[in-house]
């Protein structure tokens, strides 16, 4: 199957404190979506890269260049929600698409490249890039039975039994592309923060008996 990006790059960063959006904040002297980008473009598998774009986009694009692919998300509802921005530019899409963040730019193209073939291998409608941590506290657990992913449970809601497990969620996925938008358009913001998570796309996936690999 074809295999494209979204690249998540909408988000102010309040944490950091700065007037710049998070993704152009520099690692060893190079904004970090550059980074991004330029690790995406080396992966001959991936035919497009589509950046999601909300604050200071103009930033962004006069870094990257007028002529990067992008579609907007003008407020910022969660991830899920980032994604959904992207239904109509992927509506003609029949491959998978990887789904990545501007601001993880020790991603690298061994593991990328890797994740891909083992996703090909599953023949699963989703897989999910995660790690084992010996300190797994803060992150959201991968929860599995017979193999496969049930669900994601985040740190809040976790009981000490999930809370042992070891191997987290990074929040790199390949989806297919159908599936992926039938998902983002199900899923929904009953939450603290009122946001559309796309984590939520696995239950939604389990929900209609679909598989769900980790990488």
């Amino acid at each position: 199957k074809e295999i494209k990006s979204i690249i998540l790059a909408a988000g102010k960063g309040s944490r950091m404190d700065s007037h710049l959006p998070k993704v152009l904040h520099k690692v060893d002297g190079t904004p970090m979506i550059q980074l991004v980008t330029n690790t995406f473009k080396s992966i001959d598998k991936i035919t497009e890269n589509i950046l999601v774009l909300g604050h200071k986009k103009d930033l962004i694009l006069n870094l990257l260049g007028s002529t990067t692919p992008y579609v907007l998300q003008e407020e910022q509802l969660g991830t899920g929600h980032a994604v959904k921005m992207a239904k109509e530019y992927f509506k003609d899409f029949k491959g998978d698409i990887f789904i990545a963040y501007g601001d993880c730019p020790l991603l690298t193209p061994e593991t990328i490249k890797t994740f891909i073939e083992e996703h090909n291998k599953s023949n699963t409608v989703c897989s999910i890039l995660t790690a084992h941590l010996d300190n797994p506290t803060g992150y959201g657990r991968i929860v599995k039975k017979f193999g496969y992913v049930m669900e994601i449970i985040e740190e809040l809601d976790a009981d000490q039994e999930t809370k042992d497990i070891k191997e987290v969620n990074s929040g790199v996925y390949i989806v297919d592309s159908v599936k992926l938008f039938e998902a983002v358009d199900a899923i929904e913001n009953h939450n603290v923060k009122g946001e559309y998570y796309l984590t939520d796309i696995v239950d939604y996936f389990v929900k209609n008996n679909l598989k769900v690999n980790s990488y």
